[in-house]
C-alpha cells in the first residue's frame, strides 16, 4: 500500500490536493468492496473537517454550513466510519495479545501509561470478537 499526494497544476480540482491510495493485489482481494466504502467515508471526514474550518464548501449547492450537511456527515462518520475504525483498533489489540505483545511496548506505541494500555487490551480481549471487530478480521460482521 502506498499513499501519494499531488498539489501541482495537474490536480483534478485546480488549486486542490489529490490523494491517491494504491493497494497491492493482495490488499485489494482482502478488502474487496470495503476499500471503496472506507475511502468514500474518509472523503466525508476530510470534506466535513474542511467545511467546519471554513464555514463553507465548494461541493454542494448550499455553500454555507448547514444542518443537512452536518446530519449527512454525522450519519456517514458516526454510523459507519467510526465503528469500522474502532473495530479495526479492537482487532489490532486482540492480535497484539495473540502474538504475545507486551503491555509496556503497547503503552509506548499508544503514548500511554502501561495500566491504560493493559486496560484497553484486556477490555477488548476478555470476550470473543463481535461486530466491527469481527468484520475487521474476517470481512464479515
Amino acid at each position: 500500500m502506498s499513499v501519494e499526494f499531488r498539489t501541482d497544476s495537474k490536480t483534478v480540482e485546480p488549486g486542490g490536493l489529490d490523494i491517491r491510495i494504491s493497494l497491492t493485489e493482495g490488499e485489494r482481494k482482502a478488502l474487496g468492496a470495503d476499500a471503496e466504502t472506507l475511502a468514500d467515508q474518509f472523503d466525508t471526514v476530510l470534506w466535513i473537517l474542511a467545511f467546519l474550518r471554513r464555514g463553507e464548501t465548494d461541493r454542494t449547492d448550499i455553500h454555507a454550513l448547514n444542518t443537512k450537511d452536518l446530519e449527512l456527515a454525522a450519519q456517514d462518520i458516526g454510523r459507519h466510519f467510526l465503528p469500522s475504525v474502532q473495530g479495526t483498533y479492537a482487532a489490532i489489540l486482540r492480535a497484539h495479545k495473540e502474538l504475545g505483545g507486551m503491555y509496556g511496548n503497547l503503552a509506548r506505541a499508544l503514548d500511554a501509561v502501561r495500566s491504560s494500555a493493559q486496560y484497553q487490551r484486556d477490555a477488548v480481549t476478555k470476550g470473543l470478537p463481535k461486530g466491527r471487530e469481527k468484520w475487521a478480521s474476517t470481512g464479515r460482521a
